[in-house]
């Protein structure tokens, strides 16, 4: 906190606002790497099992962060004393393929670890596990923080299962089911096996009926009418594939399949290494599915071709010949649903100060080993390396696995919003994603965001990391400005110092699709190294050489945003980030009350700007679904 003495304030009332959820498109310039200062101005395993009940499933208030208390064991910590590079020497890629394995098993073909699920929350777990093994970490004290938050909308995948026949012999094959919409209630609900918003009993339906594969519109336009009626539909995903189709040719076929009485609809994709060709990205969504809105929902799943091997199908000619096929579909659509962040404290020689280093852990219902796994483990694997070489970062260092982000940041945003004391002692954020789609060759990228619109370009915090990265023969191939939120790094930038660091390679477009697997990145070890020796560089070396990072001037006003009321976490200051970057540059310290948490009078006393925020929950248990 920085020094007050103002004695009035301007209080500004924010009546209403409405705030997208999607994300903003945002601009990139590449910047030279410099910070010269510039003059001052204004194989997947098929499931053994279905998932039991759990508490965890329904609705939970959001609560202040808890804290686990820290190890009391009495080794006296040291300071970072080994050169980076002997460090970096340590980093391991067997244990991060290992990671990388366990957290992409993670609820198969289940939702595995999509937002707000239990799927997420066990790969959490699974994080906290391993960082309570490490016994020189908790030497020190490491402290692990758990802390909980609503989101709009989430779904969780209870039961999806998908058996063949073939010659008279029926077959269990692995399969998935869409999640279906992820803003709007009464889409989402098409996709509740019950079509009960809140209801966490098990109401699995179970559909069977003659089979019926579709690989072409000209099959289906010569299909009689009433040929559908009762029967399950296998569709090539290529048709509907929102990637390499027409919003209107796609939307016409599953509304035509819906209206023709099928009793059910498989989706059905293939890898393909072919420009052009689909792949099942989006599938985890429901792709076109989630835009139909005249006709009632059938249960559907979906399935990997490769995946029906057990039922004697290796292409689609012998897909041709099941002859019935029988579907059980379970899920829930909660509003709100439940997620929640892990955060791991690593005491500093200097606990004045901090880095904090942050990757999401959720997937878009895939496997997720590119989005976000990677980088997930490359987390982990900072801490594994510090506590091999009993090496204590110089200040304090954070460790930060957001949830949720898939569903628009919701994370990354609760985060900043409740940790606003950390902020104002923290040095730098490093915030780690990847980069959907697939590019020629290996690629890192570190984006800042510069005060540019306030006449400085300056990003001194990637041009900093950029020659540390030299230093060490880790390559950079381009710094740019990121001018808007295009990632959980955009939460950050109106607090902090920010970089938000991404990796790309030709696998890149298998993000967001059911082929975004270890299988798939398997001889990608060297990038991955790469990836955790940026993280641990951006961990050590920013708080041990305490470069100049910040652009704007230090604090000596205070703004206050009031969201104690607010807990749309689209409608709070880390989405009004261009609100906190223009402050800053005016030489505010932004603080924020955070959703849940009482107003006291001293907080409100030496506030020279006071922003109050719209009074707005989510919805009860009992939520109309027509919001």
């Amino acid at each position: 906190m920085v020094a007050r003495n103002r004695a009035t304030a301007l209080v500004v009332l924010v009546p209403f606002l409405i705030i997208g959820c999607g994300a903003v498109e945002p601009t990139t310039t590449p910047v030279p790497a410099t910070d010269t200062p510039l003059p001052p101005t204004a194989t997947l395993v098929p499931p053994t099992s279905t998932k039991q009940p759990s508490e965890s499933a329904l609705p939970q208030p959001p609560d202040l962060p808890t804290a686990i208390p820290p190890a009391t064991s009495t080794p006296k910590p040291t300071e970072a004393s080994e050169s980076l590079d002997s460090l970096l020497s340590l980093i391991s890629q067997e244990r991060l393929f290992a990671s990388l394995k366990e957290l992409t098993a993670i609820q198969p073909y289940s939702g595995w670890r999509s937002s707000a699920t239990e799927g997420e929350a066990e790969a959490q777990e699974y994080v906290a596990d391993i960082l309570g093994d490490l016994a020189y970490l908790q030497s020190l004290g490491l402290e692990l923080e758990r802390s909980s938050f609503h989101v709009f909308l989430a779904t969780e995948l209870w039961d999806t299962r998908l058996y063949l026949t073939t010659q008279g012999q029926e077959t269990e094959v692995p399969a998935d089911a869409p999640r279906g919409h992820r803003h709007d209630v009464t889409q989402a609900l098409r996709f509740d096996s019950d079509g009960a918003l809140n209801d966490s009993e098990r109401n699995p339906v179970e559909v069977q009926g003659d089979a019926v594969l579709l690989r072409s519109t000209g099959e289906i336009d010569a299909l009689p009418e009433g040929d559908l009626e009762g029967k399950i539909v296998f569709l090539d995903y290529a048709l509907i594939d929102l990637m390499t189709t027409a919003p209107g040719e796609n939307l016409q076929i599953v509304s035509n399949l819906i209206d023709g009485g099928a009793a059910g609809l498989v989706l059905v994709t293939q890898f393909s290494t072919v420009p052009g060709e689909s792949y099942g990205r989006l599938l985890g969504d429901g792709a076109a599915l989630e835009r139909v809105t005249t006709r009632p929902a059938l249960p559907t799943l979906y399935a990997r071709l490769e995946d029906l091997a057990p039922a004697g199908i290796s292409n689609w000619q012998d897909l041709a010949r099941v002859e019935a096929a029988r579907l059980v579909w379970d899920t829930d659509v909660f509003s709100p649903g439940s997620s929640g962040n892990l955060v791991a404290r690593i005491p500093g020689a200097d606990p004045s100060s901090a880095v904090i280093l942050g990757a999401h852990i959720d997937s878009p219902n895939s496997p997720g080993a590119i989005d976000n796994g990677i980088n997930s483990v490359a987390l982990l694997e900072v801490a594994r390396v510090l506590n091999q070489a009993q090496v204590q970062p110089a200040i304090d260092l954070y460790l930060v696995w957001f949830g949720s982000e898939e569903l628009w940041l919701y994370g990354s945003q609760h985060f900043v919003n409740t940790h606003q004391e950390l902020l104002d002692r923290t040095i730098a954020a490093f915030i780690m994603d990847g980069i959907i789609g697939p590019l020629p060759r290996d690629y890192l990228e570190l984006a800042g965001w510069s005060h540019s619109r306030f006449g400085d370009a300056r990003t001194n915090l990637s041009s900093y990391l950029d020659r540390r990265a030299a230093a060490h023969d880790i390559p950079i191939d381009q710094v740019i400005d990121r001018q808007g939120i295009g990632a959980d790094e955009g939460v950050f930038n109106g607090f902090v110092p920010t970089t938000g660091f991404a990796f790309g390679s030709d696998k890149g477009g298998y993000a967001h699709s059911p082929y975004d697997t270890v299988e798939v990145v398997a001889e990608q070890g060297a990038l991955l190294e790469q990836i955790a020796a940026m993280a641990l560089l951006a961990a050590l070396e920013t708080g041990q050489d305490r470069p100049e990072l910040r652009v704007t001037p230090e604090p000596v006003r205070r703004a206050l945003i009031l969201a104690s009321h607010t807990e749309v976490l689209h409608m709070t200051p880390t989405t009004l980030v261009d609100l906190d970057r223009a402050l800053a540059w005016e030489g505010f310290d932004v603080d924020v009350i955070p959703y849940g948490q009482a107003v006291a009078a001293d907080e409100l006393r030496d506030a020279e700007l006071i922003v109050a925020l719209p009074v707005i929950d989510y919805p009860g248990p009992s939520g109309d679904p027509n919001l």
